[in-house]
């Protein structure tokens, strides 16, 4: 039998390049890269479905070899990615990061200064995510955010968290997860799928349930579904998700299946 994490895509995480021009306010170059790294490695980690290849694995070779190719060429990317045991290969490039203090210029702007941040870091993140198998680029986008924090510091730690998890719900976007319904009890929906899954507190589930075969070629290739309702995830533990019924409920029932919504 498969474990978990035996069944975790592997993904090697390369260093970010570094094309952006700091503020007064914000750390070096090299901080704000390793920060932002540190949070990818996090947010892929948590994810459930992938593991991270140890850094110290390949940053020496990368050291030596260098990394200006590696966002622009996925080929060479993915060659660089087997290389490293990885699945799949991260790459990208910081190419904007703006931190300022809380503007005090006047009366009014002192007054709203001790309600909102101290400080506000503006992070723009070009990322690319590519298939070492078959140098298929799965996800590229750019994701910028805008957090602000007690200091410097904080506020560049919460706009690149903000970054890595809005990457990762986009790539896990790119497979749709489903699942089934095993209890319910009132409001609460019990389902099959836990940690391994993916699944996050706050996620979005629609409810369905499957009704008529789907038939061709004298074969069922799959069910049409009625759509019941929808669930917001409040807690997943190692096995099962427990989630509550927001839309729909007097319906559902065990057995009916979920997968990830809106």
């Amino acid at each position: 039998m498969m474990t978990t994490e035996a069944a975790k895509k592997r993904v090697a995480i390369m260093p970010l390049e570094k094309t952006f021009v700091l503020s007064d306010s914000a750390e070096s170059e090299e901080t704000v890269a390793n920060v932002m790294s540190d949070q990818l490695v996090v947010a892929v980690q948590e994810s459930g479905n992938y593991t991270v290849v140890e850094r110290t694995q390949f940053d020496k070779a990368m050291q030596e070899q260098g990394f200006q190719n590696l966002y622009a060429d996925p080929e060479y990317v993915a060659e660089m990615g087997k290389i490293f045991g990885g699945q799949y290969i991260l790459v990208g490039k910081i190419t904007m990061v703006k931190t300022r203090a809380a503007d005090k210029s006047n009366f009014m702007k002192r007054i709203t200064a001790k309600f909102d941040a101290a400080y506000r870091t503006s992070i723009a993140v070009e990322l690319r995510m590519v298939d070492c198998q078959t140098s298929e680029v799965v996800l590229a986008k750019t994701v910028e955010a805008d957090r602000g924090g007690k200091d410097a510091n904080d506020s560049l730690y919460n706009a690149c968290k903000e970054v890595a998890e809005h990457f990762m719900r986009d790539i896990q976007a790119q497979h749709p997860f489903t699942g089934r319904i095993i209890e319910v009890k009132g409001s609460e929906i019990y389902i099959d799928q836990g940690q391994s899954s993916g699944l996050h507190k706050g996620d979005v589930l629609l409810i369905a349930r499957e009704d008529t075969p789907l038939e061709a070629n004298g074969k069922i290739i799959g069910m049409t579904q009625i759509n019941l309702g929808k669930a917001r995830v409040t807690e997943v533990l190692a096995d099962y998700a427990i989630c509550r019924i927001t839309e729909g409920g007097g319906s559902i029932q065990k057995g009916d299946i979920v997968k990830r919504g809106k």
